[in-house]
């Protein structure tokens, strides 16, 4: 049987309008031009045949999700997962890839469903089964499934499992499963495929490998058509295959592993992510528009701590301007409110002239130590005190400079409590952005939900940020964007000790990473794109807010229906819901689930404002306190002289090592 080139699996969408039809034939047109390899495969029906028996198992149960992507209605791709009982943790990495990815689960039981699943009513697009599962099926079974994937009925994947048996897999000539228990080596993902691999295209990542692992290798002498995506090499050189694609007929077919492999970057958030990278991109890939998703792009360097005088310290505004422009990227500069009156006219005149490369946020209130830190040392009506101080303090700031602050709080020294979340959100705070996304106090491991959303929503629906520091592994910039994610990186002045150029390759390894298509914006900015958005059968968009606050641009040629959910828990203290300057302030969340029509090129802006908490006394801006006078004015001598020569920063670093940074350093 040869080989059907240059086809994406077709999607069926029966019982959709004919304008539905007609966008679908166009997508696979463009999808058309996606290659995905010349393999030269035999039959399948003799590949998936030979060297089988039938086998009796009904001492496993196996149990199937069909997935339809809708709200109201099936979506146009279906998908099945077929999956032994017994393995527990790869049905946690499934049901969360399905949840991020926006699919509902349902079990079946037997492969006569499946087969009416795809044979009668509602054809699927897409199959996930273990190859326990297949090589239990009959005969005449794995003829059927074979047709349905020759005839691109549906795309295949096909998981060799963990707590299945090793050896010679029987339904694929060449193909052997084994356990290993290597403890170390590099993540590869193929040069080829970046249709599916995407971003992360090339690259080579250290891992740690956990215990036991499956793995698979191909024999070289079968031509089976196999190319794998991603293996692991450990450090004697060995390849052990983890993911794979072959091409079958019109369809495409899929190998995979769930090893027990960890990032080894240092990097907390993404430790876990090889462990789900084959079934979200299978899903990613396959399930195309109908998968939720975020098609912008943005990025942004936040500068902590400075006012605007020039130079503060390392940082000279005029320097760093002419590299923005020759580098192409936006700054923030996290200014602490205590702050809000010193600025120079020569700076807010640079800032109010150039507000597509210059922007403010918030970066705490006083900057003392960890003011919004551990409640024994500052109470929570301390710290709710210090937010609404600070917004006050920044609001005087606006007023006296013209220049608006973005309402995000970074605050100093890493995240604030949970419960201080609550008073930032009570206070229509946009988001807070910190080098952790566990509230102090919060314990991990970091769950799969806060690795593949954007955003973390579970802290009282606050949207809680990560940011980097620009010296990270440039795998963590991939893998960012592989996951749709914000790309946000955060210095101090002392970056820029030697030339104000020091960001300007981050910036453009970006740039180049993205084909160009990146925007660096302010915060604010990256906020209003925190939402996720999916085709529906209806050529129209769901919209899945992430932020009390987002823009949305139809960027289609004709008019396109938006239909929008708010994601943020506590939806019953909103106080009133502004979709383009018109306000609402009865039956919201009713008004906000309206279709929404948006003509070619037009925007919407959908805000929600809640309400505030009772008896808040007005606050004053006014500064006290001698130990903070004293923590800004060491912070400033530091920053602002002795960070400036190599003497300086010779001091500062013993008076680190002995005050221990991380815990007892006074200077803020």
């Amino acid at each position: 049987m040869s080989t059907a080139k240059n086809k994406f699996p077709r999607l069926f969408f029966s019982r959709f309008r004919s304008k539905v039809q007609v966008i679908c034939i166009e997508v696979r047109k463009w999808c058309s031009t996606k290659v995905v390899g010349k393999a030269r495969i035999g039959s399948v029906g003799n590949m998936i045949s030979q060297g089988l028996s039938r086998r009796v198992f009904s001492s496993v149960v196996i149990y199937a999700f069909i997935t339809f992507l809708s709200l109201t209605d099936c979506y146009g791709i279906q998908t099945y997962i077929a999956w032994p009982a017994i393995d527990s943790d790869s049905q946690l990495i499934i049901q969360s890839v399905s949840k991020h990815l926006g699919v509902d689960p349902e079990y079946v039981t037997t492969f006569r469903q499946l087969e009416d699943s795809w044979g009668k009513k509602r054809p699927p697009s897409l199959m996930l089964l273990t190859d326990t599962f297949v090589s239990a099926l009959r005969s005449t079974e794995k003829q059927e499934l074979n047709d349905a994937l020759t005839n691109a009925k549906i795309d295949l994947m096909v998981v060799l499992d963990n707590s299945g048996p090793k050896g010679s897999v029987d339904f694929l000539e060449g193909l052997t499963k084994y356990k290993s228990r290597t403890t170390r080596g590099v993540l590869k993902f193929s040069a080829q495929h970046p249709e599916i691999l995407k971003e992360l295209v090339g690259m080579e990542i250290p891992v740690t490998v956990e215990g036991e692992s499956t793995f698979f290798n191909v024999a070289p002498q079968t031509n089976s058509g196999i190319e794998p995506l991603i293996w692991l090499q450990d450090p004697d050189g060995a390849r052990h295959i983890i993911m794979a694609i072959m091409r079958v007929g019109k369809g495409r077919f899929y190998l995979t592993t769930f090893p027990k492999c960890k990032i080894a970057n240092g990097n907390e958030t993404f430790r876990d992510l090889p462990q789900v990278l084959p079934i979200l991109m299978f899903l990613k890939q396959e399930g195309g528009e109908f998968c939720w998703q975020r098609k912008t792009i943005l990025a942004n360097l936040t500068i902590d701590d400075p006012w605007l005088v020039e130079p503060y310290g390392n940082l000279s505004y005029r320097g760093l301007l002419e590299q923005m422009e020759r580098a192409n990227f936006h700054t923030t500069i996290a200014l602490i409110p205590w702050n809000y009156d010193r600025s120079k006219k020569e700076v807010v005149d640079l800032f109010l002239k150039h507000p597509e490369r210059y922007s403010i946020t918030f970066h705490g209130n006083n900057h003392d130590r960890r003011e919004f830190g551990d409640y024994r040392h500052h109470s929570f009506n301390t710290q709710e005190t210090g937010i609404r101080q600070a917004i006050a303090r920044m609001a005087e700031f606006t007023r006296l400079t013209a220049i608006p602050a973005s309402k995000v709080m970074i605050f100093p020294h890493n995240i604030a409590p949970q419960e201080t979340l609550l008073a930032l959100k009570q206070s229509n705070f946009f988001a807070t952005i910190n080098s952790r996304i566990l509230p102090l106090g919060n314990r991990g491991p970091i769950d799969t939900d806060a690795m593949l959303e954007p955003v973390t929503l579970k802290y009282f629906g606050i949207p809680v940020i990560q940011r980097f520091n620009p010296r990270v592994d440039r795998s963590i910039i991939n893998i960012l964007l592989f996951l749709q994610k914000p790309l946000l990186f955060y210095t101090h002045q002392d970056y820029f000790n030697k030339n104000m150029g020091a960001f300007n390759e981050v910036a453009q390894y970006v740039n180049e990473r993205t084909g160009n298509r990146v925007r660096w914006v302010n915060l604010k900015e990256v906020c209003e794109s925190l939402y996720m958005e999916r085709l529906r059968p209806d050529g129209g968009y769901d919209i899945r807010m992430m932020a009390r606050s987002i823009s949305v641009k139809n960027p289609t040629t004709t008019t396109v229906s938006y239909h929008v959910k708010e994601s943020l828990s506590g939806s019953e203290n909103i106080e009133k819901l502004i979709i383009n300057g018109d306000t609402f302030r009865i039956n919201v969340e009713s008004e906000l689930s309206k279709p929404k029509a948006l003509r070619s090129g037009e925007r919407m802006g959908i805000e929600l404002v809640y309400k505030q908490p009772p008896d808040q006394t007005k606050v004053s801006i006014e500064r006290t306190g001698f130990r903070n006078y004293l923590i800004r004015w060491l912070s400033e001598v530091r920053d602002r002289y002795l960070s400036t020569s190599e003497v300086g920063r010779k001091v500062i670093a013993l008076i680190n090592s002995i005050l221990h940074r991380s815990q007892e350093n006074l200077i803020g």
